[in-house]
């Protein structure tokens, strides 16, 4: 009877979920040029800034975005669609399962779950923002530096993206970094079930700093100063949870 009940409540939760994301990429689909245009602002607002000479005064300042295949707009506009829908969708799925979960637990554990998941949901919108404010116009400006638009140069160097190879990059980042920034909820997670021992997670910090600057160097742009912008916040993090660990253990202790 109880378990009957649970795989109704499942069911229940399922289809919502199920529903939600339907009509999150219908409406996405609705505004895809909206929402294209502000995937490629960061770019746009690159080729306008006056302080960046991306090109020689003699040369025309119309940007564009190009396709080569016929159904390239169309699949481009349905992926990032489906991909911004799914992102949408996380909180909504972190919701259900802590309601789902949430009469079981203890009271303390409730307290632990409940902010588990306004955490998540706060790295989620902050490792999207990091990525579209600070990640990508930082990681543009830096390879938009190679163009060569002078008249005096043997040869002229201009970029104008394939619109399908920008958007996957973005979703890209934004899937990748989104990962990457609830790690750190992932390690007070393992922490609070005693599956992680504090001593042993300061003894493995020099690991984990080479670990961050790996990770980054594999879901950031092929450039230095992108990966430094997105290992170093793993590492200060990392260094707050084994900071917040000890003076939690020291006041339990008291």
């Amino acid at each position: 009877m109880i378990l009957t009940k649970h795989l109704k409540e499942i069911q229940r939760r399922t289809c919502i979920i199920l529903l939600s994301l339907i009509l999150s990429i219908i409406i996405s689909l609705l505004y895809s040029e909206e929402l294209l245009f502000i995937l490629t602002k960061p770019l746009l607002e690159i080729f306008l800034d006056p302080t960046i000479n991306l090109l020689d005064e003699s040369s025309s300042n119309t940007r564009r975005f190009i396709f080569t295949d016929v159904t390239e707009v169309f699949i481009t506009y349905l992926r990032m669609s489906v991909s911004i829908a799914f992102l949408i969708q996380i909180p909504l799925v972190l919701y259900h399962v802590w309601h789902f979960t949430l009469p079981g637990l203890y009271k303390k554990e409730q307290f632990f779950v409940s902010r588990l998941f306004i955490g998540s949901v706060i790295c989620l919108v902050l490792s999207i923002a990091f990525v579209y404010f600070i990640l990508i116009p930082t990681a543009w400006s830096f390879f938009l530096t190679y163009e060569n638009n002078s008249i005096d140069s043997p040869f002229q160097l201009q970029l104008e993206a394939k619109i399908n190879e920008y958007v996957s990059l973005i979703l890209t980042l934004f899937i990748t970094v989104s990962f990457l920034f609830q790690l750190p909820l992932i390690l007070i997670t393992l922490l609070y079930l005693k599956a992680m021992d504090l001593k042993w997670l300061i003894k493995q910090r020099r690991f984990f700093c080479i670990a961050s600057f790996i990770l980054s160097a594999l879901c950031s742009p092929p450039d230095i100063f992108s990966q430094l912008i997105m290992a170093i916040p793993l590492v200060v993090i990392y260094e707050v949870i084994i900071v917040s660990a000890l003076f939690y253990k020291s006041y339990k202790e008291r």
